[in-house]
């Protein structure tokens, strides 16, 4: 007989464990605050796989260049 333990998991994004926003919060994931959260933890989600976090800008002839995202690992 197999037994599974149910684990409550609060509502997060990925990687956020540093955030002022309580994602347990109907508000938290309204418009304006979501599209600020999601890019951080998605580009959290990529370093952790390993994959290249890449981001267009323009240089100084306005030209478009691809530049990488450095993840940076914050203690707990």
């Amino acid at each position: 007989m197999t037994t599974f333990k149910a684990y409550l998991l609060e509502p997060s994004l990925f990687g956020l464990k540093h955030s002022n926003r309580d994602f347990s919060q109907k508000e938290t994931w309204g418009k304006n605050q979501f599209n600020s959260s999601f890019p951080a933890s998605l580009c959290a989600y990529w370093d952790w796989k390993g994959l290249k976090n890449v981001y267009l800008k323009l240089d100084e002839n306005l030209k478009i260049q691809p530049a990488l995202i450095r993840g940076v690992s914050i203690p707990p």
